[in-house]
């Protein structure tokens, strides 16, 4: 039993891992300029990306994100078609040098125009 249980978790989290890069853009917005990096995770569970972003890598929770980041985060998306499932992270930097900053998002579509996400900071 132990085995099957650690072979599905390795499996999901394998999965997860290898998500497939789909590019970066800069975006201009009234905030400033971001930068933006996007993978689609697939069709799994925000929540379970989500977990594999705060216990694996050692995320920490963000409560608020600015306009401007979730602006530079929908242009990214909006470059796609998504569909009910669909799960992407998504980096959004700012600032240059030793300066710079990048928070997380966690974007699950639960339509094919509506989401939910869970934001993380990165540095």
């Amino acid at each position: 039993m132990k085995k099957v249980i650690f072979i599905v978790a390795f499996v999901l989290i394998a999965s997860v891992v290898f998500a497939e890069y789909l590019g970066n853009i800069e975006v201009n917005t009234n905030e400033g300029l971001y930068s933006v990096r996007m993978w689609y995770e697939g069709r799994y569970s925000g929540e379970e990306v989500r977990a594999y972003y705060a216990l694996y890598r050692g995320f920490r929770t963000l409560d608020k994100v600015s306009n401007g980041q979730m602006e530079a985060a929908r242009r990214m998306l909006s470059r796609y078609d998504s569909v009910k499932g669909d799960t992407y992270s998504i980096f959004v930097e700012w600032g240059i040098g030793y300066s710079a900053r990048t928070i997380a998002l966690i974007i699950e579509f639960t339509s094919n125009t509506q989401f939910n996400y869970w934001a993380f900071i990165y540095n």
